[in-house]
């Protein structure tokens, strides 16, 4: 389970019921905001998870959460896609940043 402060607002923000479409309209549904943009495994097997909100949560590989990173570039940035390179760097984009973990 996904869980931390960071994703308090978030949550809270979700709908708590939905409107019932009419009979003509067959084509709409309700969506929700993502909350995971991306997720990778590093070197150790942990499990890096890039959330909507400006956070990116670590966790072992006993599901336990280790550490909440913020990523800072020329601003805050809301990685869409983390990958790991051989050397143990973390690629994020957008913005071809580079990490050591």
């Amino acid at each position: 389970m996904i869980q931390g402060r960071e994703l308090d607002q978030w949550m809270a923000a979700q709908p708590t019921t939905w409107s019932t479409p009419s009979a003509r309209d067959t084509t709409s549904l309700p969506l929700v905001p993502l909350v995971v943009r991306d997720a990778a495994v590093d070197g150790q097997e942990s499990l890096w998870i890039s959330l909507s909100v400006p956070f990116t949560y670590v966790y072992d590989t006993s599901g336990e959460k280790r550490r909440t990173v913020q990523f800072r570039g020329a601003g805050e940035i809301r990685p869409s896609h983390l990958s790991f390179a051989a050397d143990g760097r973390l690629l994020v984009t957008p913005g071809c940043y580079i990490f050591r973990p």
